[in-house]
């Protein structure tokens, strides 16, 4: 039985005779949807939310807590057809584009899939995370962006050539001694981390690629030793550039107990633990994350060394040779 009910800030709290509390969040979204009687699209009015630090789990058995970020909703009338494309955009108050998702969205975990009626958008407040590359395995976090600071923002609905716009602030934890300077710190550092390990995991990406076209002409010319010589040589170097920035061994995420971290994966958990909380980064999150930056930017004035030095001066030695281009495999 429900012994008591209550409102609190557009929540409806359900007190239950031995089994806790339950509350509806944001009834302002079910009154607008039980008082429209749509005939097109909606877009409906998006409540603002609260900036809170944390997670919550499902379960089967048990009531699942309030996800957090920002809950939006809209109406489709009718399903779409594979020609319509449908697109869903977070702007802040500058008008710079933090997130997108879509209907045709190669990557799925930014892939909308609406239906006919009702459809719930979430957002957990946060930029694409740092790139990654297949096979990734990292220990301290995944390079996160920052959390949405608070302020004013804008979430953007376009069906093919129509706009619908609604206006949502992010406000701040009411429990936060944070100063506006405070979140502004904290954008700027986790932004620079997040950029910082996208920039070495894009190398990362571009060395596989080199290696494979490496190997793949090793093997063409197996009698020609200049040429295995300096592939050997760039091959060495990439190498020793790819181990520094990340942990090849990797293939489980129980694999770190064994193998240690390398410089991406040590960068992407101070993000993580900065991320934690309301306050601004510490010195020593600076210095650290400063450390880490120099060493990543080593590794990274290493690889440009051999994409304008080894890499042109090999393929000179190729076109000195005069190589054909098409070489038949012999058994």
């Amino acid at each position: 039985p429900i012994t008591d009910l209550a409102i609190k800030n557009n929540n409806l709290i359900a007190a239950t005779q031995g089994r806790s509390f339950w509350i509806l969040d944001d009834l302002a979204q079910l009154r607008q949807a039980v008082t429209s009687r749509p005939t097109e699209l909606v877009l409906y009015k998006t409540s603002d939310t609260y900036r809170i630090t944390g997670g919550s789990g499902k379960s089967l058995k048990e009531g699942t807590n309030y996800s957090g970020g920002l809950q939006a909703f809209y109406y489709l009338t009718d399903s779409l057809s594979v020609k319509d494309t449908l697109e869903i955009a977070i702007f802040n108050s500058k008008g710079d584009s933090i997130i997108r998702y879509s209907t045709n969205n190669p990557d799925k975990a930014y892939q909308l899939k609406p239906v006919k009626g009702m459809n719930k958008f979430s957002w957990n407040l946060r930029p694409k995370p740092a790139k990654r590359f297949d096979g990734m395995v990292i220990w301290g976090g995944d390079g996160a962006g920052p959390i949405g600071i608070p302020g004013d923002y804008t979430l953007v609905l376009k069906l093919n050539d129509k706009e619908y716009r609604q206006p949502f602030k992010i406000l701040k934890n009411p429990r936060s001694k944070a100063t506006d300077a405070d979140y502004a710190r904290y954008s700027e550092f986790a932004t620079a981390l997040s950029n910082k390990i996208s920039e070495a995991h894009e190398a990362i990406i571009s060395i596989r690629d080199l290696r494979t076209q490496l190997n793949n002409y090793k093997a063409r010319v197996p009698k020609d030793e200049d040429l295995k010589k300096e592939i050997n040589r760039i091959d060495s170097t990439i190498t020793k550039i790819e181990e520094a920035l990340y942990q090849t061994k990797n293939r489980s995420v129980q694999d770190p107990l064994n193998f240690p971290i390398r410089l991406t994966d040590k960068l992407a958990y101070v993000g993580t633990i900065q991320s934690n909380g309301e306050y601004p980064p510490t010195d020593q999150a600076y210095a650290v994350r400063d450390e880490f930056h120099r060493q990543i930017d080593e590794q990274l004035k290493a690889y440009e060394a051999v994409k304008i030095v080894m890499i042109p001066a090999l393929n000179k030695l190729i076109r000195e040779k005069s190589i054909d281009p098409i070489i038949i495999k012999e058994e």
